[in-house]
């Protein structure tokens, strides 16, 4: 019997130690060939081919879009080189530009505008905006891409329509952008595993394990076949809420995104790089017709039955850009006023905020304008 139990123990050992020797193997072929070393706010070397299917329920999108990322995970026909002018684009949604293709995309039309139709150096343009991001995330984005992108020369932000949202959605539960320990996390897909807090968190195998569940979620989320039956269900919803015309209180929510601005402008100069910021356009207004209250419904602005009138989301969305625009009017930093000149209609916009495949060429052709010049100034 005690013969049998060692030889059981034994060749229970010899699995143990075959399990170890191969996890280890693993995470030394991991750290050699597939190593996470650097900060990536999507994925690099993308590709893929969307089926939205959602044009008949939103203007001025196609059924099919075409999504791609470079080696260095950002969108653009071109790299960040030396010889190049680089800008970083960082933003939400309406950065990165839901529902359209790479081509429709409102940086790679300015990029092309810029490098047809100007007498400056050939500008790159890298689009790194992601859906749901705000002013923190962005504050971090700022400070670990310019330390790891050494040829960036600007910074051009598209912002205030999430950090608006998010004050709304808290109401009168506003929290600070600071501490959030999944702030590293949810500003970049990937990221150097000595940012990771736990010893099994900074191992190759944990980080590609997490690659793998987030890239499952993401394709299982793709495959709902519910998002019509949504959109179909928040407009009714739309519909029937008792709307009000007074948002929450904003004061607080307006001091901590004007604070996390001198944060990034801080950030920016200590880099030297420029920084351009730019007002968010929407679409909300006091007069809407049916459709445009129809595309303009949000799930995450009825709660409990109860919403607000577009003039008052229109109003809290002013005050956010009004910061920008009192940023915009010290030295230290350059303010496109995007909103002030964008058509406020469906020529523009396939929802609230974000723009359709004639909105990003408006879009691309007001940024041509502003930011020529201010290439001009610092070029000449």
């Amino acid at each position: 019997m005690k013969k049998i139990l060692r030889k059981y123990l034994l060749n229970l050992s010899l699995i143990f130690i075959g399990i170890v020797f191969g996890l280890l193997l693993a995470e030394l072929t991991l750290r050699i060939v597939a190593p996470h070393d650097l900060y990536y706010v999507r994925e690099p070397n993308t590709n893929a081919q969307i089926d939205v299917h959602l044009h008949d329920l939103f203007p001025g999108l196609d059924s099919t879009i075409q999504h791609s990322t470079n080696s260095d995970g950002y969108r653009s026909r071109h790299l960040f080189e030396k010889s190049r002018y680089n800008i970083l684009a960082l933003g939400g949604s309406t950065t990165e530009c839901i529902g359209l293709s790479d081509k429709d995309n409102w940086t790679y039309l300015l990029e092309e505008l810029i490098n047809t139709a100007d007498d400056l150096p050939p500008v790159t343009i890298g689009n790194v905006g992601r859906s749901g991001l705000n002013l923190a995330h962005h504050s971090v984005q700022v400070e670990k891409l310019s330390q790891q992108m050494e040829n960036i020369d600007m910074v051009i932000m598209l912002v205030g329509i999430n950090d608006f949202m998010r004050a709304i959605h808290l109401n009168e539960n506003y929290l600070p952008y600071d501490p959030d320990p999944m702030l590293l996390r949810r500003s970049f897909i990937r990221f150097p595993r000595k940012e990771a807090s736990a010893w099994y968190q900074k191992t190759e195998l944990w980080m590609h394990l997490r690659v793998i569940k987030r890239n499952y979620l993401h394709q299982k989320n793709s495959e709902d076949d519910d998002v019509r039956a949504k959109i179909l269900e928040t407009r009714k919803k739309q519909k029937e809420a008792v709307l009000s015309e007074h948002l929450p209180n904003l004061e607080l929510a307006l001091k901590d995104y004007s604070d996390k601005i001198d944060e990034i402008i801080k950030i920016s100069q200590k880099q030297s790089i420029e920084l351009v910021l730019i007002t968010q356009p929407v679409l909300w207004k006091e007069a809407m017709s049916p459709q445009e209250i129809d595309y303009t419904s949000l799930s995450e602005l009825i709660i409990q039955n109860a919403g607000y009138v577009p003039g008052a989301l229109k109003d809290g969305m002013e005050q956010f850009n009004e910061v920008l625009r009192q940023k915009g009017q010290e030295d230290r930093v350059h303010m496109i006023d995007l909103e002030a000149v964008l058509p406020s209609d469906t020529t523009v916009f396939f929802d609230h905020c974000h723009f359709n495949k004639t909105g990003t060429i408006q879009v691309a052709k007001i940024m041509h304008q502003g930011l020529s010049m201010i290439l001009k100034n610092q070029l000449n």
